[in-house]
């Protein structure tokens, strides 16, 4: 059985406690160690997303300041609005497989979370959207309470 570790559980500040305790008792279930690596994302942090794979011009539409325009890096995030990312409000968390290797995309790893995230939401009651279910992007390490 794993437990969540001290860098999950100071990303689980300011998230919605039904999303918290689906986390919870997911880590206790899990046939995969995971961190929790995002929670609730500051303005700055929105702005930091939006900015990656954007120019300065696409920035400035969305009302977001250019100097968050990195058009060479990887876009991270697919939303319309900037701030309309679930995270902004603390109803989604980012999760990855620990030990944490940002490059290590193994789809087991991500479903085997999915499973205890799926699991513990019913036995909980409630109603969560995983980002590996998406039909556009994928997004494995996306869990969102509705």
């Amino acid at each position: 059985m794993y437990k969540l570790g001290k860098r999950s559980l100071n990303n689980l500040q300011g998230v919605n406690p039904n999303l918290v305790k689906v986390v919870e008792r997911a880590i206790q279930i899990s046939t995969q160690d995971f961190t929790v690596v995002e929670g609730k994302r500051s303005k700055e942090q929105c702005s930091i997303n939006y900015g990656k794979g954007r120019t300065a011009s696409e920035c400035i539409k969305k009302g977001i300041d250019p100097k968050y325009a990195r058009p060479n890096e990887k876009k991270v995030t697919w939303v319309s609005t900037p701030l309309a990312s679930k995270h902004a409000t603390g109803r989604a968390v980012d999760i990855y497989p620990y030990p944490i290797n940002m490059k290590d995309s193994d789809p087991k790893k991500f479903e085997a979370i999915a499973a205890a995230m799926k699991q513990a939401a019913a036995e909980l009651g409630v109603k969560i959207n995983w980002g590996g279910n998406w039909q556009k992007t994928k997004d494995l390490p996306h869990f969102e309470v509705l």
